[in-house]
């Protein structure tokens, strides 16, 4: 795979393999998002990948705030991992 792409992240409380709508998100993407399209096409990043969070990844990673002592409203569902500390708490819980 192309050493850039974007990646989503799916949790869901059937353990679904999600993988198998990566066809569908990236037709979504290009759909949505011409630029996407472009880059895509010119091979300047991959095609999206789709993987498996554990059920109850993002209530684990709201409860670690919060226990570290980020007030309960400044806590939001992650988007994007944009730090090393996101990375590896979610990471660590993708489903292989």
């Amino acid at each position: 795979m192309h050493p850039y792409h974007y990646v989503l992240l799916i949790e869901n409380k059937d353990n679904k393999d999600m993988s198998e709508y990566t066809d569908i998100a990236d037709q979504a993407l290009r759909n949505s998002n011409p630029r996407y399209q472009y880059f895509v096409d010119m091979n300047k990043i991959g095609k999206v990948e789709v993987g498996n969070l554990q059920y109850g990844t993002n209530k684990d990673w709201m409860k670690k705030k919060i226990a570290n002592g980020a007030p309960t409203i400044q806590v939001k569902p992650i988007r994007i991992l944009d730090t090393e500390e996101k990375e590896e708490f979610f990471l660590d819980k993708v489903i292989k």
